[in-house]
């Protein structure tokens, strides 16, 4: 906890550092206000001291629930694959989409609607006529 401490207090020197080039009225205000945050920081800090290797060895602790967490995941994953692989029927490739034919009510506008190139139809687009 001294570490953040001490590094809440380094950063609080350097705001009042980077203020040498405002006027005094907003260097108070600022300096008042780092005073502040200060303040808050140290009554809202924990009363008592926790040690870096504590805090490691709790991150330990914590990576290594993760870790099996995640094992545990990874096998409920493959146990669900192994059950849909060995039960039901097999799995099918996807069906193809067939063209839609619309019904036309006047015969005369039949060729609009059907999806045969047309004769003049080229692959490149559209061609003007000469």
């Amino acid at each position: 906890m001294e570490e953040s401490r001490y590094a809440a207090e380094e950063s609080a020197k350097g705001l009042i550092a980077g203020l040498v080039g405002l006027d005094r009225a907003d260097i108070i205000r600022r300096s008042n206000r780092v005073q502040e945050i200060l303040d808050d920081f140290a009554q809202h800090a924990p009363k008592e001291e926790v040690s870096l290797e504590q805090l490691k060895a709790e991150g330990g602790k914590v990576d290594a629930e993760l870790d099996q967490l995640e094992q545990t995941l990874d096998e409920r994953a493959q146990s669900r694959r192994k059950k849909q692989n060995q039960g039901g029927y097999p799995p099918q490739p996807p069906r193809e989409k067939k063209p839609r034919v619309p019904r036309v009510k006047n015969p005369r506008f039949t060729p609009l609607f059907q999806n045969e190139p047309e004769e003049k139809d080229t692959s490149k687009g559209w061609e003007p006529e000469l």
